[in-house]
């Protein structure tokens, strides 16, 4: 799902260099910020959990002991 928010990250980047005022760019770059944000945020939430998970496994391990 990263990939998504990335993608439409990217969209807004694009469309902002046609952007023709300042107010309409201001607010394409805030959702360009958003999605990357977003991105960022499921990656390490992710990462979090695989870590939440080796660690239960190790702890697992050790009860069979």
């Amino acid at each position: 799902m990263p990939h998504q928010y990335l993608e439409l990250a990217e969209r807004y980047r694009k469309v902002i260099e046609t952007a023709k005022d300042t107010f309409t760019r201001y607010h394409l770059e805030a959702m360009e910020r958003s999605y990357r944000t977003l991105a960022e945020s499921e990656r390490a939430l992710r990462k979090s959990r695989f870590m939440v998970d080796a660690w239960g496994k190790l702890g697992d391990s050790d009860k069979a002991k």
